[in-house]
């Protein structure tokens, strides 16, 4: 039961966080990140299929036993500055299956 109650803290704890400029790196991400006070375990940002390029958006897992709840890292992040530009930053929601 704990493992259970461990993987949905988790789950609860991913952030998705949107306008990061094309020419981001995962280190810029986590910086940003880590500068605000939150503390990312993984980071999955995601690139356009055809071109190999950055789409400018992650989602970011916030560590569960940090001392940090999901609205404080929402605040911390959400219409900050990364790049020259403002990102946007809310709950990520759970991944939907894709066709059967």
């Amino acid at each position: 039961m704990c493992v259970l109650r461990h993987a949905h803290m988790a789950a609860r704890m991913r952030l998705y966080l949107t306008g990061i400029p094309y020419s981001a790196t995962r280190d810029e991400v986590l910086e940003f990140c880590a500068e605000r006070g939150v503390p990312v375990t993984s980071i999955d940002m995601i690139y356009f299929p055809d071109s190999g390029k950055f789409a400018g958006y992650a989602f970011l897992q916030v560590d569960p036993s940090a001392d940090i709840d999901l609205d404080s890292a929402i605040s911390r992040l959400h219409n900050q500055r990364l790049g020259g530009r403002e990102v946007v930053c809310r709950t990520a929601r759970p991944r939907q299956k894709v066709g059967t």
